[in-house]
């Protein structure tokens, strides 16, 4: 059984491999992008609990990307957990609306506990 499922979105693969293989390692059911070329059509396709997504990506930025998410009824609803590298008071200067924000670099032990509160958290509202 599944702890539940998990949209990666982030341009580096190396990345993207890693999160994906600590996520998977806890029961999590985890896709990945690279963009958010194929982000709507997976959204409605796999229908995600949780977005983890980098706010850097190669052509877009995912506060920006998490916004718009935020503001569609349809995917309002999904916790978006945002990751970055950047400093915090740059990663700061645009509200995404997430619902969560990590630093790199970041414990896993922590990752997975901030993944596990926002699906509690919004079991909760379903």
């Amino acid at each position: 059984m599944t702890a539940g499922k998990i949209l990666i979105v982030e341009n580096n693969s190396s990345n993207a491999e890693a999160l994906q293989l600590l996520l998977e390692s806890e029961h999590f059911n985890v896709i990945s992008l690279k963009g958010r070329e194929l982000l709507n059509e997976v959204l409605q396709r796999f229908s995600p609990d949780l977005v983890l997504m980098d706010i850097l990506l190669d052509h877009d930025d995912g506060r920006l990307i998490c916004r718009e998410l935020k503001q569609l009824r349809a995917q309002q609803q999904i916790p978006v957990m945002l990751i970055t590298a950047m400093l915090e008071k740059d990663a700061l200067l645009l509200d995404s609306g997430a619902d969560a924000l990590m630093f790199k670099p970041f414990e896993s032990s922590n990752l997975i506990a901030t993944v596990s509160r926002l699906l509690e958290a919004n079991n909760k509202l379903a």
